[in-house]
């Protein structure tokens, strides 16, 4: 495989974004503190890109520094004058990572992982055969990402991480709702499966 077919099954996979920005034109969400020790962040379910969320209202995250919460408020709006910093969200395409290609991609992508006895659910890693096709990629991934590039406080939907933590492909069938920035490590996951909500903390 090349990396521009690569690039190719990676377009397929595209999600849909909204990069949170202290400009733009639409109100998305108010950021507070530091996510190192008390931190607040609120945002609107209607910037959602994707339909997985149907209810309006805000959601809550909050954090005390160890312990991190997170509460929808349904019909709710963000606040016309808030203390902390108003955030805006700005459409965006997230790209997938390496893992979310061999995962979900197409025949093709298979029958190349076949050919090199890597096994699709495997992530990504120093081991793999054919590491020149993939960096191709994973460079173009990088620069679009805020977790890396910078230039976004956070973003609402879209693609998730490959933490290290090793559960990535068990968060595919939930909804990533918001993923943090901005401040640095802890960086906070908002997720919902159905109804229900959770946060993960991920640091290094």
């Amino acid at each position: 495989m090349e990396p521009s077919e690569l690039e190719q099954e990676a377009e397929r996979l595209t999600r849909p974004c909204a990069y949170l920005r202290p400009t733009g034109e639409t109100y998305a969400a108010v950021w507070t503190g530091s996510p190192a020790n008390e931190f607040e962040f609120i945002f609107s379910s209607t910037c959602l890109p994707s339909p997985g969320w149907r209810r309006q209202g805000t959601f809550r995250l909050t954090s005390g520094g160890t312990e991190a919460a997170i509460t929808f408020a349904e019909g709710a709006g963000l606040p016309a004058e808030p203390k902390g910093l108003k955030l805006y969200g700005v459409p965006a395409r997230s790209l997938p990572p390496v893992d979310a290609i061999f995962a979900l991609g197409s025949d093709r992508v298979q029958r190349w992982l076949r050919s090199l006895d890597w096994p699709p659910g495997e992530p990504y890693n120093s081991n793999f055969p054919h590491r020149d096709v993939v960096e191709v990629y994973e460079r173009r991934y990088m620069d679009q990402l805020p977790f890396y590039s910078g230039g976004a406080h956070a973003v609402l939907g879209g693609w998730h991480f490959p933490w290290p933590d090793g559960d990535w492909a068990e968060l595919v069938v939930s909804q990533l709702l918001a993923w943090t920035f901005e401040g640095g490590e802890p960086w906070f996951e908002a997720w919902a499966a159905g109804e229900a909500l959770r946060v993960l903390q991920r640091i290094t």
